[in-house]
């Protein structure tokens, strides 16, 4: 059971989660259905799920957060992956294990402000893009090769231009 300790989410539904993973679900987990946010984080919130629901292959649920009950087999699952910045809502999502969510909604009030700010939710959304699309990678493979292609056509004109035509691309001094 994972449940964060600021309590926004509300412990009562783990008799849920647990009537649901009894009847064969080896991940159950909340979707929260309202926050208590600031427009710029909802909108940027929105924003990264329409982004990593377009880059990704998985279908990782929206509004799902780190409040969950995960079954054992899961567990040991994790623990296999050797990534030190696992997204590990989307790797139990892309698991593949039989999984529902549980919709909740209303506003709570937090016992303590919550730590988790939005430069950490950035590197999380950078985390989750770069585990869960190859495409960073290719962008940054064809960006690689458009320097190595500038490069050497960059070489080629200074050699051609010191060789053959005798310059060397300095300006003329004054005499």
């Amino acid at each position: 059971m994972q449940l964060d300790a600021d309590l926004q989410d509300p412990p009562a539904l783990i008799v849920e989660f647990l009537r649901l993973w009894e009847h064969g679900y080896q991940v159950v987990f909340g979707i929260r259905r309202e926050r208590d946010e600031g427009w710029l984080l909802q909108s940027s919130r929105r924003f990264f799920y329409w982004l990593i629901s377009v880059l990704s292959a998985d279908d990782l649920p929206r509004d799902a957060g780190d409040f969950r009950l995960i079954d054992r087999r899961i567990i040991d699952e994790l623990q296999r992956i050797r990534d030190p910045n696992i997204y590990v809502r989307g790797r139990i999502s892309a698991l593949g294990f039989r999984q529902v969510g549980v919709p909740y909604g209303g506003r709570r009030v937090r016992a303590v402000e919550s730590k988790f700010n939005f430069p950490r939710m950035f590197t999380l959304a950078i985390d989750a893009i770069t585990s869960h699309s190859v495409l960073p990678l290719r962008f940054a493979s064809i960006c690689g090769a458009a320097a190595l292609l500038i490069s050497v056509l960059m070489i080629a004109g200074y050699s051609i231009g010191h060789f053959v035509i005798g310059t060397t691309g300095r300006p003329a001094s004054p005499r």
